[in-house]
């Protein structure tokens, strides 16, 4: 991609984020009302595979996947540059889930 069209993303990026701010934060807030959602959710960072989420967090690896299908529907993840694996969109901290840093 060429430097202008990078800075015209951007941009625009940065105003989809504004406009809707509101609204991510409210399906955050819904989606992640469990704190062990929002630890799966921060974990969700493209590297991270089920299992290496199960295992820090707990659960079950049907259950990591279920919610990273259903957060998928919701533009919530999407799909990481290795197979069967996903990231997330949203920062945590940036809307005001500060007590999770991605990892």
């Amino acid at each position: 991609m060429s430097k202008e069209l990078n800075e015209m993303f951007a941009e625009f990026l940065q105003i989809y984020k504004f406009v809707n701010r509101e609204k991510i934060i409210s399906t955050l807030q819904k989606e992640l009302s469990d704190e062990k959602y929002k630890k799966i959710y921060a974990m969700t960072n493209g590297e991270n595979s089920v299992r290496d989420i199960k295992d820090v967090v707990g659960g079950s690896i049907s259950t990591i996947s279920t919610l990273w299908k259903k957060w998928s529907l919701l533009c919530m993840v999407e799909p990481a540059g290795r197979k069967g694996r996903v990231k997330a969109i949203f920062s945590l901290a940036e809307y005001g889930f500060e007590d999770f840093v991605e990892e």
